[in-house]
């Protein structure tokens, strides 16, 4: 997975979570549509804080004393959305295929160099959403709308996320 560092100091992905970064930490691909390139897809937030939990005891030892893999905060999504907006990017953030992008071919990267932050998969947030829904953040292939929640066990073809690298 490569991390690209913003202002604040933590590690963000530089793309959304592969199908192929995925199968090697779960040992599964939930994805609707199958290509090893393109986002992880159908994960519930449940299954994408356990990826980041799994991961983050993969690389024990090699991350920074303290440092862990997990969800971004809305504010840190914010953050690292760095001002891009659907306007900018080819389509208006819609991929007109029916599926996702291959990471990094759905429009150009942001000011931090990180791709598909908006337009490719809804990425899940750790926030709350009325204490039972999560926040889900960028829009998707196939929706431009710019927030979401949804229960943490649903499944759906547009929903993936992207890790952070952060201090626990």
């Amino acid at each position: 997975m490569v991390l690209v560092s913003v202002p604040s100091g933590i590690w963000v992905g530089k793309y959304e979570v592969t199908q192929a970064e995925y199968r090697k930490v779960m040992k599964s691909n939930p994805s609707k549509s199958v290509n090893d390139r393109q986002p992880v897809e159908q994960v519930a937030w449940n299954d994408a804080k356990e990826f980041c939990r799994k991961l983050t005891e993969m690389e024990r030892g090699k991350l920074p004393a303290g440092d862990v893999y997990t969800l971004p905060t809305e504010k840190q999504w914010t953050e690292f959305l760095g001002g891009q907006k659907f306007e900018d990017l080819p389509g208006g953030g819609l991929t007109g295929k029916g599926v996702p992008a291959v990471v990094g071919q759905s429009g150009p990267a942001n000011k931090f160099g990180l791709f598909d932050v908006l337009g490719n998969v809804w990425e899940w947030c750790l926030d709350d959403v009325e204490r039972v829904q999560k926040r889900l953040k960028g829009g998707a292939f196939k929706s431009t709308n710019s927030s979401a929640a949804l229960l943490p066990n649903t499944q759906s073809e547009i929903c993936g996320f992207r890790c952070i690298r952060a201090p626990q």
